[in-house]
């Protein structure tokens, strides 16, 4: 005797779809659309309906929760942007300049700050561990005011 099977067919709009998933899930989304094994199978029409997905952002963890951090972190990707022409890409490249911001540094904010300001003040398109018993010079107005 044959297996009946049920079917049921649910028929949603793309902006239906968007709206039901997270921001995590519609990022993964975009990466999955655009990974190369999946590029023959879509057409310009399929990625314009979830052009939304593109600019779903997740929230960047910072490695130091300070308004001092988080200042300097955005001085350092506008930097990157006005003179290098430089902008993260995605969420994943930007946790990973985060994370070994951290680990150079020691997991010291004040380090992370420095080196920030170091690279900026050198004219340097990266960030570098500072050398083993830098001390940055005191009452500097440009180092004091740097991260507020």
């Amino acid at each position: 005797m044959p297996k009946i099977k049920r079917q049921t067919i649910i028929t949603i709009t793309p902006k239906q779809f968007l709206d039901a998933c997270s921001k995590e899930e519609k990022n993964e989304l975009w990466h999955l659309i655009n990974a190369e094994v999946f590029s023959n199978n879509w057409d310009s029409t399929d990625l314009a309906k979830i052009d939304k997905v593109k600019t779903a952002k997740t929230d960047i963890q910072l490695p130091f929760s300070s308004e001092k951090f988080a200042t300097a972190w955005q001085t350092w990707k506008e930097y990157k942007k006005k003179e290098h022409g430089f902008k993260f890409k995605t969420d994943i490249s930007e946790r990973a300049t985060l994370k070994r911001l951290a680990i150079d540094s020691g997991h010291e904010e004040r380090r992370a700050i420095e080196m920030i300001r170091r690279s900026i003040e050198k004219g340097w398109s990266g960030l570098f561990p500072l050398p083993s018993g830098y001390v940055p010079k005191k009452n500097n107005n440009q180092r004091k005011n740097f991260g507020r």
